[in-house]
């Protein structure tokens, strides 16, 4: 009994010696300033989208369910430039202004005519913007990779342009492949391991 209890003192002290190198409690830190980028990032979408909601509400008592939508397009139509050359802040400016534009769009032609309306139909309507929205790039996107997909003859008899979709195909693959190759060898290059 009294050797299992020098053994455990003794690997106890050498674990803690170990933990107290520079080189282990710079690996122990590294997750950390990790997360920390990333919960940054995160919160501060998350404060944007409560600081719309909050600009809504007090100028119209309406909660703006349609504002995921309008942070959802920002992100693809500045996903969208960059991914076609242009640089990354005319990108993201470009996607401000055209969603900005979008939201003026949709104030002045669902919001505006319905004003007299109780709260209750007026976020009814921002329900229907959000669905419209969302509805919109889904179809953009989605149906003709869908259609080319099931049957490239039938789609190019509809209307859709199956090369520019094949190339459409190859651009999402690559963009998709490029976040997480981005993501990682960036995060990597940050925080290299000791």
């Amino acid at each position: 009994m009294a050797a299992v209890a020098i053994a455990d003192s003794v690997k106890t002290r050498a674990l803690n010696d170990a933990a107290s190198t520079p080189r282990v409690r710079a690996a122990v830190s590294e997750p950390r300033s990790e997360y920390l980028i990333t919960g940054l990032t995160v919160g501060a979408t998350y404060a944007l989208a409560a600081l719309g909601f909050s600009i809504v509400y007090n100028a119209s008592h309406v909660i703006n369910f349609a504002q995921g939508e309008f942070i959802m397009l920002g992100g693809m139509i500045a996903a969208a430039l960059a991914s076609a050359g242009a640089p990354v802040l005319v990108a993201v400016l470009a996607a401000i202004g055209s969603t900005a534009m979008i939201g003026y769009v949709v104030g002045k032609l669902a919001i505006q005519p319905a004003r007299d309306s109780d709260v209750t139909t007026l976020m009814i309507i921002t329900i229907g913007v959000s669905m419209v929205l969302r509805g919109a790039v889904a179809a953009t996107l989605g149906k003709g990779l869908l259609a080319t997909a099931y049957n490239r003859l039938a789609a190019e008899l509809v209307g859709v342009d199956a090369r520019h979709v094949v190339s459409l195909s190859f651009v999402l693959s690559a963009a998709i492949g490029a976040i997480g190759g981005a993501t990682d060898h960036v995060l990597t290059w940050l925080w290299p391991a000791h």
